[in-house]
């Protein structure tokens, strides 16, 4: 019995299996401790390629660009932004005509190529100032040989765009947008409407509106709200199937946009929008007294876009949209701007 416990006392404490034992457990140690440097590491290169909330603004700035410049982005301070635009439009009507004794029907077609140059300047990081003037081109067809076409500037305008405060957590970036027209086109009051084309509006006006957007990973949600008011105005003498026409005044008009923007890849974009406006009614005063009121007016549009990004400082823009409501209406556009 003694020789069996003597035995059994050198088999528990043996040094070589103590040995053995501390061994295992620091084999385990260093399994452990190469598995938190891969974690480390790991975790590590999830930072670095993690983008920061300023990348983060800056890829929703150039996604933004594709959809609307002017309306979502902002010059950055000391800044100078130019953009070129050209824009195709396309309109079909049918209208009733009178021809003495007899009324009929008559498909009409519009066409309208615009060249648009815009300037914008960073005064501050949120808070820039824009000017654009454009070039028209309009030719217009009625379902006979009677055509006739204009080549003349349009319309110059003037923007503001302000930022108040940048997005942080569930709040969107908001923008607020400011305008004005200048009637430097051919009026549409002071021509022959039977014979002349118009490649402006004729009057005065100033618009407001309020942007938002939002990234909701993987994609930027959009929309914004407007408001346009046009001035009166009463120095006319134009001559409409007899009557002097002597004074307008316009209805306002209100709108939004909807649509979310992806990134397909580091250069190129796309967009889906869906807009409308609602005019209320203009009145119209002949010499005479006569006046005419006309009806309220609405229109919607869908849009698709893309952007590509040729250089860091340069995206692209390409557009087209199809009416909604009325006859058949659809347009194209193309953009490019120039840092500066």
């Amino acid at each position: 019995m003694l020789t069996m416990l003597l035995c059994l006392s050198s088999w528990t404490f043996s040094p070589a299996q103590e040995n053995g034992d501390v061994k295992e457990l620091l084999d385990k140690v260093k399994q452990l401790e190469g598995q938190v440097q891969d974690l480390r590491e790991e975790a590590d290169v999830r930072n670095k390629l993690k983008i920061t909330r300023e990348e983060e603004q800056q890829k929703e700035e150039e996604i933004l660009t594709a959809v609307d410049r002017e309306e979502y982005t902002l010059t950055k301070k000391k800044s100078i932004n130019l953009t070129y635009s050209l824009g195709y439009s396309y309109s079909s009507y049918d209208k009733l005509q009178l021809d003495e004794s007899d009324i009929f029907g008559e498909h009409l077609y519009n066409h309208s190529i615009d060249h648009k140059i815009s300037v914008s300047y960073g005064i501050l990081n949120n808070l820039s100032v824009s000017f654009g003037i454009p070039f028209k081109y309009r030719y217009y067809q009625t379902g006979g040989n009677e055509s006739r076409d204009v080549t003349d500037i349009g319309d110059m305008s003037l923007g503001v765009g302000f930022r108040p405060f940048k997005s942080a957590g569930w709040m969107p970036t908001i923008s607020f947008n400011g305008s004005a027209t200048l009637p430097t086109g051919r009026s549409p009051y002071k021509i022959d409407p039977n014979t002349e084309l118009s490649t402006g509006g004729g009057l005065y006006s100033v618009g407001a509106g309020i942007s938002m957007s939002k990234p909701i990973d993987p994609i930027v949600a959009f929309g914004s709200l407007s408001y346009s008011y046009k001035f009166p105005k009463s120095d006319f003498t134009q001559n409409v199937n007899g009557l002097i026409l002597e004074k307008v005044e316009p209805g306002p008009s209100l709108g939004f946009k909807l649509g979310v923007a992806y990134a397909l890849s580091y250069r190129t974009s796309i967009n889906l929008s869906f807009n409308y406006t609602h005019g209320f009614s203009s009145t119209y005063y002949y010499k005479g007294g006569f006046a005419r009121e006309t009806a309220v007016g609405t229109s919607a549009g869908f849009s698709v876009g893309t952007g590509w990004k040729i250089s860091p400082k340069t995206t692209i823009s390409l557009g087209v949209g199809i009416g909604l409501v009325g006859d058949e209406n659809f347009s194209l556009s193309f953009s490019v701007p120039f840092e500066f």
